[in-house]
C-alpha cells in the first residue's frame, strides 16, 4: 500500500463509527449561499451539533477557524467543503473553488468535499472538471480523501428523469476523475437514482439529506440505502433546524446500523 493509499485509508476510518463502520456526518457549509434559517449565529447551533455526537461534521475552512477552540475540544473529524455554487434567479449557474487542499488540511480536514454541477452550460461544466480532476490530484498526493457531490439542482426541478441520469453520469465521471468517496441524494423525491448510485459505485457512498422536511423521511431513505450499501449520511438542515439534533443524529446511527452515535 502507498502512503498516499495508507493516509486516505486512515482518514476515512476516523470518520466511521468503530464498531459498524458506517458514518453520520453533519453538514453545516450552508453558509456559503448566504445566512440559512436557523444559523444566524453558527457557534450556538455548531455547539448544539458537537453535543450530539455524531461521526464526523463538514463546514468551510473559514467557519473551522472561525470554531477552531470549540472544534479542537470536540475532537470530530472534518469534511472541508472547498467551492461553492454561484446562483442566478434561483439557479445555479457554476461552481467556483474557494479553498485549496492545503488550506482544508491547514484546519484539520480529514476529507475534502467538492460539488459537480451536471446541469452547467458546457463551458462551466468543463471548469467544473478540470478543476475535480487538479483536486483529485491534489488530494492523491496528500493523502486525504475526495467527497465528490454530482448534482442537477435546476433539472430535478423541470425535468427529474434527466437530473437523474445526469447524477448517475455524475457519480461514474466523478470515480473515472479519482473520487474516494460519493455523496448522493434521492433526486426528484425517488429513491431509485440513489440506490442505483450505491449498488454501482466502486466507492463509499453517503447520503445526503436535502431540505428539512419530515424526520422519520430522512430516517426512512437512509435506512433503505443502508440496506443497500451505503456507507453513511451526511445530513445538515434536518439535523441544526430539528429542536433535538442529537435525536436525529440518533437516528440516522440506527438507521445506517450503527446502535449509538459517537462517544
Amino acid at each position: 500500500m502507498s502512503f498516499s493509499a495508507m493516509g486516505k485509508q486512515l482518514r476515512l476510518r476516523q470518520l466511521e463509527n468503530a464498531a459498524t463502520g458506517k458514518s453520520v456526518i453533519v453538514a453545516m457549509d450552508h453558509g456559503l449561499n448566504g445566512v440559512p434559517e436557523g444559523f444566524g449565529v453558527p457557534g450556538p447551533v455548531l455547539s448544539r451539533v458537537i453535543a450530539a455526537r455524531p461521526d464526523g461534521l463538514l463546514v468551510t475552512a473559514g467557519m473551522a477557524a472561525a470554531n477552531r477552540e470549540a472544534l479542537a475540544g470536540a475532537g470530530l473529524p472534518l469534511v472541508i467543503g472547498v467551492d461553492f455554487p454561484i446562483w442566478e434567479s434561483g439557479r445555479a449557474l457554476a461552481v467556483r473553488l474557494g479553498t485549496t487542499v492545503e488550506t482544508a488540511m491547514q484546519v484539520g480536514a480529514h476529507c475534502i468535499k467538492a460539488i459537480l454541477l451536471m446541469d452547467a452550460a458546457p463551458g462551466e461544466l468543463s471548469a467544473n472538471l478540470q478543476y475535480i480532476a487538479g483536486l483529485a490530484a491534489r488530494c492523491e498526493a496528500c493523502g486525504i480523501p475526495l467527497m465528490v457531490e454530482p448534482v442537477a439542482w435546476d433539472w430535478e426541478r423541470t425535468e427529474p428523469e434527466r437530473a437523474g441520469r445526469a447524477v448517475l453520469d455524475g457519480c461514474r465521471v466523478a470515480v473515472e476523475m479519482g473520487a474516494d468517496v460519493l455523496k448522493v441524494g434521492a433526486v426528484g423525491g425517488s429513491q431509485a437514482v440513489l440506490l442505483e448510485a450505491v449498488r454501482n459505485a466502486p466507492v463509499p457512498v453517503t447520503v445526503l439529506g436535502g431540505a428539512r422536511r419530515d424526520p422519520e423521511s430522512v430516517l426512512a431513505e437512509v435506512r433503505v440505502a443502508a440496506e443497500a450499501g451505503a456507507w453513511g449520511a451526511v445530513v445538515g438542515r434536518n439535523v441544526w433546524q430539528h429542536p433535538e439534533p442529537e435525536l436525529v443524529v440518533r437516528g440516522l446511527a440506527q438507521a445506517l446500523g450503527a446502535e449509538t452515535a459517537r462517544h
